[in-house]
């Protein structure tokens, strides 16, 4: 590969205004997209903690945790999912 034009690439990105705003909101949005995907995931691990640990039903979890509606269906979806992953490797 020809890093003088790999470099010659990157220089736009670098070291003009534009492109760092490119390379900014790239940067952001990724960030955003982890802490909501991290979030998400700590959210069912409380819930499945919850409802192993103190024999909650997954409602239970949800209220006590006051998870929001649309975290219900994401989480639902999550806990379906693995439990389907499960299921099949058994």
């Amino acid at each position: 590969m020809n890093f003088k034009l790999l470099a010659e690439g990157l220089h736009h990105f670098k070291e003009t205004e534009k492109g760092r705003d490119i390379v900014s909101e790239k940067v952001e949005r990724y960030a955003k997209q982890y802490a909501e995907t991290n979030r998400i995931s700590n959210l069912v691990q409380n819930i499945k903690n919850l409802m192993k640990n103190a024999s909650f039903t997954l409602d239970q979890a949800f209220n006590n945790l006051e998870v929001s509606d649309k975290d219900r269906v994401i989480v639902t979806k999550e806990l379906q999912e693995e439990s389907l992953r499960i299921n099949s490797m058994q």
